[in-house]
């Protein structure tokens, strides 16, 4: 895939500025009802997302939120009906974590998950960009503050992994309507495989990027596609995007144009004893 073919999807505009990513707590009291009446249909073992309905939200009842942060596992438990609810917004492309009995919400753009997954145990896995785009929200008032830092004490900045476990009562069904919604709309949309292989230990890389006025410097896991990094570049240094190359082992400025140039890139990283690094060019 060229780098032309492929500027559909790396770099289309993923700001958190847009006006369709707003709170979702006028949807749930206007369409507050316990499970789907979402139109998708089904052929043989696969459920498919429907692009042509009108329902704007898919809600999932939990009864434990695991969190995996850096270094820490925190663990939520619901002791009432709706302590906590899991939101998939159909028009906004965006979930929501809802928690203290719908008092705080945590909205995340669909381009900030890196995979998702149904497990067979009917929890709902998934796995975040380092730093992942954010928004909270107050929701204890009349009408949904929106407030800048994290208020949950648990350390949302720090995550990299989500495991939901769903509430007694929620089908199977709506389950795997949610998980064949999000793969259309966050991973297929723009070509991108979802995979849900959660290691025990993951490698980063150390980049460091030349923008056209400085030079910075990142961490990011081995493991993640060219896609993810691109939308992980753009909300860290704010910037457009129109051109990425690298540094081969041989000293050579290469341009960096699809996955395969990304497999490159970072096989030429070179090994030190304390990290894994390679040079990344942004114009």
């Amino acid at each position: 895939m060229t780098f032309a073919q492929q500027s559909s999807y790396s770099f289309r505009d993923n700001s958190l500025t847009t006006s369709n990513f707003s709170s979702s707590s006028t949807l749930i009291s206007t369409l507050g009802h316990s499970d789907i009446d979402v139109s998708f249909t089904s052929s043989s073992d696969k459920y498919k997302y429907d692009e042509n309905t009108t329902t704007e939200y898919l809600k999932v009842d939990i009864k434990i939120c695991t969190m995996n942060n850096v270094g820490s596992i925190n663990t939520i438990r619901a002791y009432n009906p709706k302590d906590i609810l899991f939101l998939f917004h159909f028009n906004q492309e965006t979930l929501s974590i809802c928690l203290n009995s719908m008092k705080i919400e945590i909205i995340i753009p669909l381009n900030q998950l890196t995979s998702f997954k149904i497990a067979s145990s009917m929890m709902i896995c998934f796995r975040l960009l380092p730093n992942f785009q954010k928004r909270y929200f107050d929701l204890s008032s009349i009408r949904p503050i929106e407030v800048y830092k994290d208020s949950t004490k648990f350390n949302i900045e720090q995550v990299r992994s989500m495991t939901l476990t769903p509430s007694k009562g929620v089908q199977s069904e709506t389950l795997h309507i949610l998980e064949a919604g999000i793969n259309r709309l966050g991973f297929e949309k723009y070509g991108i495989t979802n995979n849900i292989t959660f290691k025990q230990t993951c490698q980063w890389f150390y980049i460091t990027c030349y923008l056209p006025q400085e030079t910075r410097a990142l961490c990011f896991p081995e493991h993640e596609n060219l896609y993810h990094f691109i939308v992980y570049l753009k909300g860290r240094f704010k910037i457009p995007i129109t051109k990425l190359k690298y540094r081969s082992r041989k000293g050579d400025i290469c341009l960096l144009l699809d996955d395969k140039d990304w497999e490159y890139a970072k096989n030429s990283a070179i090994k030190t004893q304390n990290f894994v690094r390679f040079d990344i060019f942004i114009e």
